[in-house]
């Protein structure tokens, strides 16, 4: 990935984001952060609550109010590369 975002509705594979340069991959199922990520912060990223009711209103996405209104574990990465992207963990 150079740039960009990615959600993430099931599981991700091995190593996600991986040599990526920025963007952020938006997970919502089980995965491992590579060991290349390191853990930031545990927040609500008040953009992604905008991208989600987006994708629920108007592209019909089945988005839960828990998604909406949940909290993400930040991951920095991939320090591989610049480390200027990021892994949003949701926590159910």
């Amino acid at each position: 990935m150079i740039a960009g975002s990615i959600l993430v509705f099931g599981a991700l594979g091995a190593n996600p984001g991986l040599f990526s340069k920025r963007g952020s991959i938006v997970a919502f199922g089980a995965h491992t952060p590579p060991g290349s990520y390191r853990y930031a912060c545990t927040y609500r990223p008040p953009h992604l609550r905008v991208t989600l009711e987006y994708l629920r209103s108007r592209r019909g996405v089945p988005v839960t109010p828990g998604q909406l209104t949940g909290r993400y574990r930040r991951y920095s990465g991939d320090l591989a590369e610049l480390g200027a992207g990021e892994i949003l963990s949701w926590i159910p």
